[in-house]
């Protein structure tokens, strides 16, 4: 969570196949866990001031200021 009025995220979406899903959000899970927090959330496009909902169940992991490995945003 950020205190900052606009946020921008950009990156990579990954799309699993069904039957592969568990075991890739397992090791994810066993990757992640130094400190970092699962999130479910829908993936938005912005074209022209017009957001649209591309995905609506995407997994993703944040570092919080609490996570000992923090190493502060990127400005």
């Amino acid at each position: 969570e950020s205190d900052q009025e606009q946020e921008h995220v950009w990156g990579m979406i990954y799309f699993l196949y069904e039957e592969d899903s568990d075991s890739i959000i397992k090791s994810l899970d066993h990757r992640e866990r130094g400190g970092y927090q699962r999130k479910t959330l829908p993936i938005y496009t912005q074209l022209a001031n017009n957001q649209e909902v591309i995905v609506t169940y995407a997994v993703t992991y944040v570092g919080t200021k609490d996570n000992p490995e923090f190493v502060g945003y990127n400005e």
